[in-house]
């Protein structure tokens, strides 16, 4: 058996918001989201933020030791890692998906792209069969909605690591079929589109499709 866990789309023509960390999230309510479409959040806003998200992902297997003693707070269904934390450390199992290191998108249902949690949170989305993806708290520039974290992202891997991996994603994604549009207010990164979560919300499924292949 495979070490790796093989995602069914049992989300198959869902949106899905993928949460991120941040500082555009300070005091938002997630509750506005319910009724909307599935949730992924990751890390820490799985503990606090969206506690009850349909699916949560970390990619650093560090951030599980850094957060162990808040772990239970986590009330998702579906629980994805890249790295596994050693034994005792998360109260409940975890899925461990391949992390694909290229700068080539990949589409197998073990495998997630990318160089950020948002980048492979995206990925899940796409294999769980969501045709629209939707980012909140991509910010794309230093900092946090919390203060949480034990080490501080360089500047620098935004520019040279995390938006040249979503721009892949959202290409590769595109040229599936599926959408995605970044709710983030004020982000840095501009390669897809924008717009406002209310006007979003108020528009239903497909409103921003247009042509995203370029």
């Amino acid at each position: 058996m495979s070490e790796y866990y093989t995602i069914e789309p049992a989300w198959s023509g869902e949106r899905a918001f993928v949460i991120g960390g941040g500082p555009s999230l300070k005091g938002f309510n997630p509750v506005v989201l319910k009724g909307h479409g599935k949730v992924i959040a990751t890390n820490t806003a799985a503990l606090d933020l969206v506690p009850d998200a349909d699916a949560m992902f970390a990619a650093d297997g560090r951030w599980f030791e850094w957060n162990k003693d808040r772990l239970h707070l986590n009330r998702s269904p579906l629980r994805f890692c890249r790295q596994v934390p050693r034994d005792g450390v998360a109260p409940w199992s975890l899925l461990r998906l391949r992390h694909d290191r290229s700068h080539v998108m990949t589409y197998e249902a073990d495998t997630v792209f990318g160089f950020c949690s948002g980048a492979m949170a995206t990925c899940i989305a796409y294999h769980m069969g969501a045709r629209e993806v939707v980012w909140l708290g991509f910010d794309m520039r230093p900092g946090n909605y919390h203060a949480s974290h034990k080490h501080e992202t360089p500047p620098r891997f935004y520019e040279q690591d995390f938006m040249p991996g979503l721009d892949i994603v959202r290409k590769g994604l595109a040229a599936k079929g599926v959408a995605v549009i970044n709710a983030t207010v004020g982000s840095a990164y501009s390669g897809a589109p924008q717009l406002a979560l209310d006007d979003l919300l108020q528009g239903g499924i497909g409103v921003c499709l247009g042509d995203q292949t370029s």
